[in-house]
């Protein structure tokens, strides 16, 4: 396994707030050799190469359907676009006619989400969406947000589900 896999693991890990489940060097770059994940790394020549930027696309009980998710810009890349431009590259992943959602509780990642046509949802907008969260294997994982009956409305600070149709 490269160190690079590692230390994302690492600082993936230690930033908190992902599904510790895909937190693993080895889920964490079957994405990217998958072509289901996008990346910024250090350029060095020499030595190893460390990862300031991650997201990827993860598979779902149903083939049509994959999560965007994890997320991750460094600090140092932080307010510079880098966070947009790789959610942009990694929903153009996508095969042809899949639907993607994300989970976030994170403010900017919500702004870059519905830039790219993701909305939020709960069993107000979308009454089955209990029974299409357990079809997908997210149920567990469902935010409470989403099984409100108010209106969707996101919350810096509150795990919320969007979804791009």
């Amino acid at each position: 396994m490269q160190p690079k896999w590692i230390v994302l693991s690492q600082c993936l890990r230690g930033a908190g707030g992902y599904y510790n489940a895909r937190l693993t060097p080895r889920f964490l770059s079957s994405r990217y050799y998958a072509r289901r994940a996008v990346i910024r790394e250090t350029t060095e020549i020499k030595g190893d190469r460390i990862i300031e930027a991650y997201t990827a696309l993860w598979p779902t009980y149903r083939k049509e359907w994959y999560e965007l998710g994890t997320v991750w810009v460094t600090d140092t890349l932080r307010g510079n676009g880098v966070r947009a431009r790789i959610m942009d590259e990694a929903t153009n992943l996508a095969p042809e006619g899949a639907r993607l959602f994300l989970i976030t509780a994170v403010g900017s990642i919500t702004r870059s989400a519905q830039d790219l046509g993701f909305f939020p949802v709960t069993i107000r907008t979308h009454p089955s969406l209990l029974l299409w969260a357990s079809e997908i294997g997210m149920g567990e994982r469902l935010p409470s947000s989403a099984r409100s009956v108010d209106e969707p409305a996101f919350v810096d600070g509150v795990r919320t589900l969007f979804i791009r149709p």
